[in-house]
């Protein structure tokens, strides 16, 4: 899962805010750490696009987590890595 850009500079991001939105995704997407290990990582970068605020406060408040940020981890719940076949 990616940043859907078309659709934010349809919205009148800039395209500083969306480079800003896609560098954290991809911390918080396609590192190997868990989401909250993530997260504090992408609060710990400089950033001034108000949208990452935004990304940032509505994974730390979902009840239900992200899927596409868990399935894009190497490991399974057990620890195991992902069969990649």
């Amino acid at each position: 899962m990616t940043i859907n850009s078309i659709g934010l500079r349809r919205r009148g991001l800039s395209e500083d805010s969306i480079g800003q939105l896609k560098r954290r995704y991809r911390i918080l997407s396609r590192s190997q750490l868990n989401t909250g290990a993530a997260l504090m990582k992408v609060r710990q970068c400089e950033w001034t696009a108000p949208e990452v605020l935004t990304l940032l406060e509505f994974i730390e408040t979902s009840e239900r987590g992200l899927h596409s940020l868990a399935s894009s981890k190497t490991t399974h719940d057990s620890g195991y890595p992902k069969n990649s076949g």
